[in-house]
Order: C-alpha cells, then structure tokens, then sequence
C-alpha cells in the first residue's frame, strides 16, 4: 500500500493526474483554500492589525496566506497591496500583448491551437460584475492559458471558474476598466 499527496495551485495538472492516472475511486480530491472572511479576520487580529487596516485588506487581498505574508510586513500595506495589484495588472497585459502581437500556441492533447485575443479578452471580461463563472461559459484555450498562468482556477468538484488570488480579479477589472472595446 502507498499514500501519496499531491498539492497544486495548478488545477488542470490535478486534473490531467487524476484522470489519466485512472484514479477514479481510488484518490481522492481535496480542495484546500483560502480563508473565509471570518478565518481571514482572525488571523489578521494575531498581527494586530486596526480595523481598517483589515478592512481594507480583505476587501483587496481576499483570504490568501500568502498574499497576507507581503501586506503585513509592510510598513505601508496599502501601498503595497497597491503594487501587487499593479504587478498583476502588468503581467496578465504581458500575457494579453504578447498574444495580440505576437500570436499563441497552446498544445492540447497533441495537437496545436492558436491563442485567440479576442476570447482571451472575452473570458476576462466575465468576470467584470462576478467572481466565479461555470467552465462552459469560457472557451477551453483561454481557460488553460489563463490557469497555466496563474490567473484563473478551476474548482472541478463545485464546476466552477474563479480567480485565483483577489488580487488577480482586481487586477483583471482594472484592466478590463482600460479596454472599452471588450
């Protein structure tokens, strides 16, 4: 007998692992995420944080320990939740330009598709109003470029699509804020 963990961000690897391992009925799948509002409360209370430092800090970093880390070692944290944002922000147009200028490949199965700009803008612009989308709602190429990034996560248990960081979705609606032909 043989117990193995995997743990990932990367949603689609899971998923690729648990079916071409023909693990049905023998793995199981266990989401861990960030905190709630109530966990994430409690865990800035420890820091000492006042009540509008975390405020602000779950209305802009969400429940993710670890964006927690760079906010509360900072001596200005809503500066620095302020830099993350625009960090992301910055990368995710990377992505977006490099495909619009340069054009994308992504392998599936084998076989190579192009990287459409336009769906890529389309699958980011769902999430302007909400924070989660079901998986048929957004194509499977920009799905996977958006999760092999980083960008985006895939809840296959709950079929759902969400941001994977509250920073990454505030960073999506400031980009989204910047194109207006979307």
């Amino acid at each position: 007998m043989c117990h193995v963990f995997a743990l990932s961000s990367d949603s689609l690897f899971i998923e690729k692992v648990y079916s071409e391992a023909m693990l049905q009925g023998r793995a199981n799948y266990m989401l861990v995420d960030d905190f709630d509002e109530e966990t994430a409360r409690k865990f800035l209370e420890k820091y000492k944080t006042n009540d509008a430092e975390t405020e602000y800090i779950i209305a802009h970093v969400g429940g993710k320990p670890i964006d927690f880390i760079s906010v509360l070692y900072s001596k200005d944290k809503k500066k620095e939740i302020e830099q993350m944002i625009s960090l992301r922000s910055e990368q995710i147009w990377r992505i977006l330009r490099s495909v619009k200028e340069l054009g994308k490949e992504i392998k599936i199965d084998d076989k190579e598709h192009t990287v459409s700009y336009e769906n890529l803008l389309k699958a980011l612009n769902k999430f302007k109003d909400r924070e989660e989308i079901r998986p048929d709602e957004i194509d499977e190429i920009s799905e996977r470029v958006f999760v092999g990034t980083n960008i985006l996560f895939v809840d296959s248990m709950r079929k759902i699509v969400k941001h994977q960081s509250r920073i990454n979705l505030l960073a999506i609606r400031e980009i989204l804020k910047e194109i207006r032909d979307v």
